[in-house]
C-alpha cells in the first residue's frame, strides 16, 4: 500500500546523469549515474531528496494521461530502442506514449503540441525533468536527454537508462536518499569514490548521495535495492555493508508503486 508523505523541494530538480571518468577500469566500475541540478527557481532549496519510488506527488500526470513526446536528434534505431525501452512502464501504469516524431523548430506544430521533447546531446548526459515539470520547459528546449545511446548500445543499457529517465519524466525520485534506506555512509570513502569516477566534489557529492530533506510532500515506499530508480554502490562506501545492484529492470516493487500511482 502507498504511504502519503511529502517530497522534498528537489521535485523542482532536473535530475541529470553524468558520464564517469578519472580512474583506471581496473580500480572502480564507470557507470553513467545520476545527479541533481536545480533550476534557478529553487536556487535556496536543498537538492538531496529521493526515494525508490518516492513520488512528486504534486508533479504527477493524471491516470489515463497521454503524453505527447518528440524526437531531436537521434538515429531510428536509438530513437526506437527508446521506444521500446520506455514501453515497460506501460505494462503497469494507466498512461500513454503517444510518439509525433521529430519535434521540428521552435514553431512546429508537432512541438507545440508535445509535453515531452526527447534530445541526444553528448555532452549533457541523460538527465530528465520530474513529472508535470516538463511543462514548465519552454519549447525550444528539450526536457529529457540521452547523452550515450547509440545504435550498437546492449539492450541492457537502454533499459537501465531509459526505464530510468521516463521514471522521472513520470514522477519519480531516486531511492537511496530516503529516510526509508537505513544507509549508513562511510562518508570519506563516498566522497573519494565521486571524485574519482564522476568528478563530483564534496558539496556535489553531499547533494546527490547524503542530503535528505522532508520539507516537501512526497509518496514514499518502502526501501527497495532492486529499483530502476536506484544508484549502484559498492558495498564499502557503506558503513553497513549494503549492497545496491546495478539494476537493469523495474522491480516488482516498482510495478506495484507506479500503478498504485497511475490505477486504470
Amino acid at each position: 500500500m502507498v504511504k502519503s508523505r511529502i517530497l522534498t523541494a528537489a521535485a523542482l530538480l532536473i535530475v541529470l546523469l553524468g558520464q564517469s571518468s578519472g580512474a583506471s577500469d581496473n580500480q572502480l566500475p564507470h557507470l553513467r549515474l545520476c545527479s541533481a541540478v536545480q533550476p534557478a527557481s529553487a536556487s535556496k532549496a536543498k537538492q538531496g531528496e529521493r526515494i525508490e519510488l518516492a513520488w512528486a506527488k504534486l508533479y504527477t500526470w493524471g491516470k489515463g494521461s497521454t503524453l505527447n513526446i518528440c524526437f531531436v536528434g537521434g538515429s531510428p534505431k536509438v530513437q526506437e530502442g527508446v521506444k521500446s525501452a520506455a514501453s515497460g512502464w506501460l505494462n503497469y501504469a494507466n498512461i500513454h506514449f503517444n510518439y509525433l516524431g521529430d519535434c521540428g523548430n521552435s514553431a512546429s506544430s508537432i512541438r507545440l503540441k508535445s509535453q515531452i521533447r526527447i534530445g541526444f546531446d553528448q555532452q549533457t548526459g541523460s538527465w530528465s525533468y520530474i513529472g508535470t515539470l516538463a511543462k514548465s520547459v519552454s519549447m525550444d528546449k528539450t526536457t529529457m536527454n540521452f547523452g550515450w545511446l547509440e545504435d550498437g548500445t546492449e539492450t541492457s543499457e537502454y533499459h537501465r537508462v531509459v526505464l530510468h529517465e521516463f521514471g522521472h519524466a513520470l514522477g519519480c525520485i531516486h531511492e537511496h536518499q530516503s529516510p526509508n534506506a537505513n544507509i549508513q555512509w562511510n562518508r570519506e570513502k563516498v566522497i573519494e569514490y565521486y571524485r574519482l569516477t564522476n568528478g563530483w566534489d564534496e558539496a556535489e557529492t553531499a547533494r546527490n548521495i547524503f542530503d535528505q530533506d522532508s520539507s516537501t510532500p512526497i509518496d514514499a515506499s518502502k526501501f527497495d535495492k532492486f529499483s530502476i530508480m536506484e544508484y549502484y554502490f559498492p558495498p564499502d562506501l557503506t558503513k553497513n555493508n549494503i549492497v545496491l545492484p546495478l539494476n537493469t529492470e523495474l522491480s516488482d516493487m516498482d510495478k506495484d508503486l507506479i500503478a498504485n500511482l497511475y490505477p486504470s
